[in-house]
């Protein structure tokens, strides 16, 4: 806990010295879904993303909830001082993180995620505390594959290999993900996080 916690200040210093501060912005309402031509270009898939790209994007987005938090300046923090502001300027709002979480999440997981209590709006910006874990040391590797499709459902399999000792896999593990057209948008209806 205490070499994360190193870490932790450690990225933390270093990011302070990139980046710059924060712009000043205005938050809005959650929205229902997200137009493609709203989100930052990196979140956007292409047409003919293959599984291992369309799995590398979702886990990364789900991560932000489920193993830690996006970067937060530690000098700007909440008017009670637990929290702190998102650095990112592409998802530094509820409404900004909404639309990426609604580019892959159905509405059930996107309200799951959102109402979690990880992250809280206040001023119009996004503020989280520090709070983070490391990606599961036993995976030695991981192949995706698409196990089932036809014109509205897509079941995407992760085959999972872990290993005990350098080197050696011990056993493996298969999760099976479900997308499903949904107004003409591929979404995760089923999503299980195993990093």
């Amino acid at each position: 806990m205490r070499k994360t916690l190193i870490c932790v200040v450690a990225l933390l210093s270093a990011l302070l010295s990139i980046y710059p501060a924060p712009c000043e912005g205005a938050g809005g309402p959650f929205p229902a879904s997200a137009q493609i031509s709203d989100l930052p270009e990196d979140f956007i898939l292409p047409e003919d993303a293959g599984p291992e790209e369309i799995m590398s994007a979702a886990l990364e987005i789900y991560s932000w909830f489920a193993m830690g938090t996006l970067d937060v300046d530690p000098f700007a923090p909440s008017a009670d001082g637990t929290l702190f502001r998102v650095y990112d300027e592409r998802l530094n709002t509820k409404a900004k993180l909404s639309s990426i979480l609604h580019a892959y999440f159905s509405d059930e997981i996107c309200r799951e995620l959102l109402s979690s209590g990880v992250y809280r709006e206040e001023d119009g910006y996004l503020y989280s505390g520090i709070d983070s874990r490391e990606i599961n040391p036993a995976i030695a590797e991981t192949q995706y594959y698409i196990s089932y499709e036809d014109g509205e459902t897509q079941h995407i399999t992760a085959a999972v290999f872990y290993s005990e000792e350098e080197g050696v896999i011990t056993s493996m593990e298969e999760y099976t993900f479900l997308r499903e057209k949904i107004d003409g948008k591929w979404l995760f209806t089923d999503f299980w996080f195993f990093w």
